[in-house]
């Protein structure tokens, strides 16, 4: 058999002497231009400072009358009384949340306690529910869900009912 001769290992980058001589110097690129400097903004100009706006006051409430809390809409307005002295007295716009109302009962300013209760807004949607293919239970989802329900409000104080809020009123 003929014997092979031995391999040696290619190394990189080659030895000087094989290539022929030495290896080229690396390229030379042209000098970059220093970057161009751009001329500074003067400051933002200060402008005075205004003294803010004064809003009109009106004249001070009546003794006894109850401000809505901010974003409460006040409902029905009763006037009582007839000639100089006339008495306005608003009553609240009963909703989900508790208002602040003066009790008829025990005549304090309160903010009133709401409780949720089953009403016919919530009777009909289980009846909804029922008829469309809600007879295995799912009908009965209104009757736990506060968003369905009837909201009473009542005085802290002396538990007189104060206020109701229909969900079909």
């Amino acid at each position: 058999m003929t014997e092979k001769p031995e391999e040696t290992p290619l190394t990189y980058p080659p030895a000087g002497g094989e290539l022929g001589g030495q290896q080229p110097p690396p390229p030379q690129y042209p000098q970059q231009p220093p970057p161009a400097q751009y001329p500074q903004q003067p400051p933002p100009a200060q402008y005075p400072q205004q003294p803010p706006p004064q809003y009109l006051q009106g004249p001070p409430p009546p003794q006894g009358y109850v401000q809505a809390p901010v974003g409460q809409q006040m409902g029905t307005t009763v006037v009582v009384g007839a000639g100089p002295n006339v008495t306005t007295v608003h009553s609240p716009r009963y909703r989900d949340y508790p208002v602040q109302v003066q009790c008829p009962s025990c005549q304090q300013v309160v903010s009133t306690q709401t409780s949720y209760v089953t009403g016919l807004f919530t009777w009909m949607v289980a009846g909804i529910i029922c008829v469309f293919g809600g007879w295995l239970g799912c009908f009965l989802i209104p009757l736990f869900l506060d968003v369905c329900k009837d909201v009473e409000h009542t005085c802290p104080n002396c538990k007189t009912l104060v206020g109701k809020f229909d969900r079909l009123s």
